[in-house]
């Protein structure tokens, strides 16, 4: 249990949050499998984002691209108070989940204590065709030739006595490219897409050169942005309402945006877009290109939701 404790720490030293996406190819392609977020379940209010003592949860990782064979070793502590610095454990987890089965959608479920409050830490190792290793110094890391290494922790806020947080959520939002409305893939095909394509689901995008990048655009709801109250160190320290802040992180497996995330905080403010380049000439086959995109929103209190959209890239 002690061993667990450490490398939990050293695991917040090497991401800090769940989902950090800072070494991808300009923040925004993913070249190679990733995790990219991970979204509290509680059993019957699945828009909550903060359990309660006592509650059980299920968290569930959101990976890229889909199909992986994931494993997991991961462990849960209540975190020790403080303002600053790196976070840390108060005791021993009280959760551990060793290695099990690959999964394409790794999940961890836990129960928390009943006398817990403030945050819980979750953290350990992802692995993409490999096997966790927990070694007794240093961070844990994942045995196999061809395996990938996620280090993953996640600042979990309990439920208060103010209202709960909530998940932003995706399923009212609208997407579109290049103007057109832009919906959920059913299944596109892994390569030869430009015969399927052509729907709001795959949507048929002529290559083109850098100076013309395709603009996706999409909408944000007023009550996704909850109000809360914070505490403000001052002389002397105040309670303050705040209002929510969305971060939109944005990455595809082929071309690039122009930037690795977007800020919504303006209700009135147009509707976000962001510029995604196309692929290389080089890189778009005859017979087309499958892109997968992801879209995640963050309201900065520990709610996440995401989306999947496809297109098929063409001469």
């Amino acid at each position: 249990m002690r061993r667990a404790t450490a490398w939990l720490g050293l695991a917040a030293v090497a991401l800090g949050a769940a989902g950090c996406i800072d070494d991808l190819p300009s923040g925004v392609r993913i070249e190679r499998p990733r995790v990219l977020a991970v979204r509290v379940r509680i059993d019957g209010e699945p828009q909550r984002a903060q359990p309660r003592p006592g509650e059980t949860i299920t968290l569930r990782w959101l990976t890229a691209p889909e199909g992986g064979a994931w494993t997991g070793a991961l462990t849960a502590c209540v975190a020790a108070p403080g303002n600053t610095g790196l976070p840390r454990c108060m005791g021993e987890p009280f959760a551990i989940a060793p290695p099990g089965p690959p999964s394409a959608r790794p999940t961890f479920t836990l129960t928390m204590p009943e006398d817990a409050a403030g945050e819980v830490l979750i953290g350990g190792v992802l692995c993409e065709g490999g096997t966790p290793a927990l070694p007794e110094d240093g961070l844990p890391t994942c045995e196999g030739e061809s395996a990938t290494t996620e280090l993953v922790t996640f600042d979990l806020s309990l439920a208060t006595d103010q209202p709960p947080n909530r998940h932003p959520s995706w399923d009212d939002e609208t997407f579109m490219l290049d103007g057109v409305t832009w919906t959920a893939p059913d299944d596109p095909p892994a390569t030869g897409c430009a015969e399927a394509a052509g729907g709001a689901a795959l949507p048929r995008v002529p290559r083109r050169g850098e100076e013309e990048p395709s603009a996706v655009r999409f909408s944000s709801s007023p009550d996704d942005r909850e109000a809360f109250e914070e505490l403000v160190y001052g002389d002397p320290p105040s309670i303050e309402e705040m209002r929510e802040e969305l971060l939109v992180s944005h990455v595809a497996t082929a071309g690039l945006f122009s930037r690795l995330s977007t800020e919504v905080f303006d209700d009135d403010a147009p509707a976000p877009e962001v510029s995604w380049r196309h692929p290389d000439a080089e890189d778009v086959p005859d017979d087309g290109l499958t892109v997968r995109f992801w879209f995640v929103v963050r309201d900065g209190r520990g709610g996440m939701d995401w989306v999947e959209r496809a297109a098929c890239v063409v001469p």
